[in-house]
């Protein structure tokens, strides 16, 4: 019994400062010498301030969430690679359009040569045989520039993925914790969505690579693993959301989660607080409808496409097996008369240019240029929509107000700086293709 004060001041101090944003009141009313009047006598007078401190200061006296999962620094991660996925949508849309309204123009810009074929100086006859001319140096033009971020960009955002849906494995997602399914779910779905969106763009200007696709599916699949493992735990306690009931066991689960403590035997020291469940109640009961609603729309989507463009790819590869005759000719170019044989060399020539300048060649599933831009359109606007959708998720966060936005730690500054790498490239390519414009200057190293 001797004890039993020394453990309630210790309780009370590990509480005020584990889990209270604003610590100011634990070097007061919850300090140590304030909660006891000896080392056998509590302070009941000061025990029933620090507890008042405690239940009446809101959202100052819950904690702050891992910042590993939601730190300044991550959460920042999570929007730039949303973000940078809009903004390359943007520029290929605005390089589609010069080239719609200035077909001549672009074409000039992208078939001008960087350097001219060196002449052979040698008055002997037999070396221009044996060393041959090198031909003139293409420039690649800015949006083959562009497109090379894409990649790039692309590269860094799946291996970035994917390591925080490993992470995520090893967090404790098997286990209901409405604390873990708030904080994963939007990084799970942030795995898919943007993933699948920059795929797309990839496909649709040829850049979708074997290595890129097993990359991006195998990103997918550790998303998509780690949100039905969490969507799992969502849906039992919210299967009558509409009933005051639910809503409260979920907000509940939730706030016991938030603020368990050690000292308190794994539970929350605030359970002692007559209306300690009250607190952001509404935004709770909006953000677990929001994971409930939007997630499936989100994973549904990205998945549909993820899954056309693997079909497409195949198609395509099928389209492009020859199909040799008995004389070891392709039977399709028997065929084919004069003037088409011409026009089908003139064609396969442009879808090759295509792939070195990275202009936007036919997507294998469609007959016309006109049904594959519609096509494109139309998901490319859906994704932005879903865009939205998965910033309003990661938003949970911030409403919730379970991150510190001055804690700007070592890990923090790491997950921002994951994607200089990809933006650093692409300055110094453009660098060079504007020395090149400019000031003729085409010899820069790579």
């Amino acid at each position: 019994m001797l004890k039993a004060p020394t453990y309630l001041k210790a309780s009370y101090c590990a509480n005020c400062n584990l889990t209270m944003q604003n610590r100011t009141d634990c070097r007061g009313r919850c300090s140590a010498v304030n909660l006891l009047i000896n080392n056998t006598h509590p302070n009941i007078q000061g025990l029933n301030g620090c507890l008042n401190s405690l239940c009446t200061r809101g959202y100052d006296s819950l904690p702050y969430a891992d910042a590993d999962v939601i730190g300044i620094g991550v959460f920042a991660s999570y929007i730039m690679q949303c973000m940078f996925v809009v903004i390359i949508w943007f520029g290929l849309a605005a390089f589609y359009l010069y080239k719609q309204r200035h077909p001549v123009r672009y074409s000039q810009h992208q078939s001008q040569p960087l350097s001219q074929p060196e002449k052979s100086t040698t008055t002997d006859p037999h070396a221009s045989h044996s060393q041959p001319p090198q031909p003139a140096v293409q420039r690649k033009g800015h949006q083959a520039v562009f497109v090379d971020f894409l990649v790039q960009f692309h590269k860094a955002q799946c291996y970035f993925s994917s390591t925080l849906q490993i992470a995520s494995l090893s967090y404790g997602i098997f286990d209901t914790d409405m604390l873990v399914t708030f904080s994963l779910i939007p990084i799970a779905t942030n795995g898919v969505l943007p993933v699948v969106f920059a795929f797309v763009l990839l496909f649709y200007h040829n850049r979708s690579t074997m290595d890129i696709t097993i990359l991006t599916v195998c990103t997918w699949a550790l998303a998509s693993l780690v949100y039905w493992i969490l969507y799992s735990h969502v849906v039992p306690i919210n299967q009558d959301f509409t009933g005051d009931g639910e809503r409260y066991r979920a907000y509940q689960q939730f706030m016991y989660k938030l603020t368990a403590l050690d000292a308190c035997g794994g539970y929350s020291a605030l359970a002692v607080c007559p209306r300690n469940f009250e607190l952001g109640k509404r935004d709770i009961s909006g953000a677990s409808h929001n994971l409930r609603a939007m997630t499936p729309i989100i994973w549904s989507f990205s998945s549909i496409c993820l899954v056309a463009i693997l079909l497409g790819k195949v198609i395509k590869w099928r389209r492009g097996r020859p199909r040799k005759s008995s004389s070891g000719q392709s039977k399709y170019r028997q065929v084919k008369s004069g003037s088409d044989a011409e026009a089908e060399t003139d064609a396969e020539a442009d879808v090759h240019t295509s792939s070195e300048t990275i202009q936007t060649p036919n997507p294998p599933l469609f007959r016309t240029h006109r049904a594959a831009s519609i096509a494109y359109w139309i998901t490319t606007i859906c994704f932005l929509a879903g865009i939205g959708m998965q910033l309003s998720l990661l938003s949970i966060g911030t409403s919730l107000n379970m991150m510190d936005r001055s804690n700007w730690s070592f890990g923090q500054i790491v997950a921002v700086t994951i994607w200089a790498e990809p933006l650093l490239g692409y300055l110094y390519d453009e660098v060079k293709e504007l020395l090149w414009s400019r000031f003729n200057i085409g010899n820069v190293p790579k």
